[in-house]
């Protein structure tokens, strides 16, 4: 075998073993960051606690996730109509933004 051969075999080897060790780091990296997903068990909408950049200790929240479902939305009603509103009743409500939504009161 001459010498160019067995360093041939030689850069082989070590590019196989270069091969699966940076495989092997991949696979972790992948584990690694399925494990920075945050999910929660319902929908809802997410509220920052943590600003962008900012370390957290271990355990510390990172944001809040609210549901909404149900949404509850408290408002004030004139006197004269507070007669007029019963549970279970069909409402409509306005938003500043200029959004409706139906709604059902409820208490």
């Amino acid at each position: 075998m001459s010498l160019t051969h067995k360093l041939s075999l030689k850069e082989g080897i070590n590019i196989d073993s270069a091969l699966v060790s940076a495989e092997t780091n991949y696979e972790s990296a992948k584990i690694e960051l399925e494990r920075t997903k945050i999910s929660a068990p319902f929908d809802g909408f997410v509220e920052d606690l943590a600003k962008e950049g900012q370390l957290l200790q271990n355990g510390q929240n990172c944001a809040r996730i609210i549901s909404l479902s149900p949404l509850k939305i408290v408002g004030n009603i004139p006197e004269i109509l507070v007669s007029k509103v019963e549970v279970g009743q069909d409402v409509e409500i306005k938003f500043l933004s200029g959004q409706q939504y139906n709604s059902k009161v409820i208490f």
